[in-house]
């Protein structure tokens, strides 16, 4: 089975699976994954090309095996979706979408704009003053909000991007306010808010390491010009040490090569 599988990631075999399962059933399936998951999961069924039946009856035995393994330990459902879903997704996705699930996890305004293409939260909220940009662009992914970022003016996204900087928490009160103007906007029905909504310079960064270099240059430059502590504070934030993990070899060999030995010391 391991050769049979070779070429194949844990999303692809997730993909594999989810076409060999129909329609019907993927459909169902998904409706329990968050934006992201199902982003990630349809653009790796799209790319699958010359799946044999040997790699997909693969696949579905290794998920039957799988299955019979964790239900033969006697574990209850909620602690079987779990491990499942933590292999499957990893940790923190994993959390996130179990909480949905396991309390009853109907989104509310502020989490159906996950949903939405950028563009149109960019429609959305342009003509919003820059503190709702900036909580908007606080709930959602990093990389949804770079994306919003480009359908907005330079000036918009400047100011949105500078109090996003400086938020440091909300008010449930002012949230909530938030969610019910996007609820109607997007003629969803009422939920409970149940969002932890913090900015900061952190995800000031994040947001902004996920945009084009000249993007995010102009943006800095107008965080400069408005308060020159916390563009520090930001560019401090935007590039760190853990965020090695996520840099293939090859950029990583490039990178050290370029760094002279009494810069990584003084870095290390």
């Amino acid at each position: 089975m391991a050769s049979e599988q070779a070429d194949f990631s844990g999303l692809d075999r997730a993909a594999v699976l989810l076409l060999s399962l129909g329609e019907d059933q993927a459909a169902e399936i998904m409706r329990h994954l968050g934006p992201r998951e199902v982003q990630r999961l349809g653009v790796a069924m799209s790319k699958l090309n010359r799946v044999s039946a040997d790699q997909a009856h693969a696949v579905m035995r290794e998920f039957r095996e799988k299955i019979e393994q964790q239900t033969a330990l006697g574990l209850g459902s909620n602690e079987f979706l779990r491990g499942a879903l933590t292999k499957a997704l990893g940790g923190e996705r994993a959390n996130s979408l179990i909480e949905r699930i396991l309390h009853g996890g109907e989104s509310n305004g502020l989490e159906n704009l996950k949903w939405l293409e950028p563009r149109a939260i960019a429609e959305l909220i342009k003509l919003e003053h820059p503190q709702v940009v900036a909580l908007v662009l606080a709930n959602i992914e990093p990389e949804q909000a770079g994306e919003v970022l480009h359908f907005l003016t330079e000036r918009q996204a400047g100011e949105a991007m500078l109090r996003l900087a400086a938020l440091d928490g909300l008010q449930p009160s002012a949230l909530r306010e938030l969610n019910e103007v996007l609820e109607e906007q997007l003629s969803g029905d009422s939920q409970s808010v149940q969002v932890s909504s913090v900015g900061g310079p952190k995800v000031t960064a994040e947001i902004l390491n996920r945009v084009e270099t000249a993007l995010s240059s102009s943006i800095m430059e107008h965080l400069r010009s408005q308060d020159e502590e916390l563009a520090t504070k930001v560019q401090d934030q935007m590039f760190v040490f853990d965020d090695l993990i996520n840099v293939d070899d090859r950029s990583l060999q490039t990178m050290m090569r370029e760094i002279s030995s009494e810069t990584l010391i003084l870095a290390l």
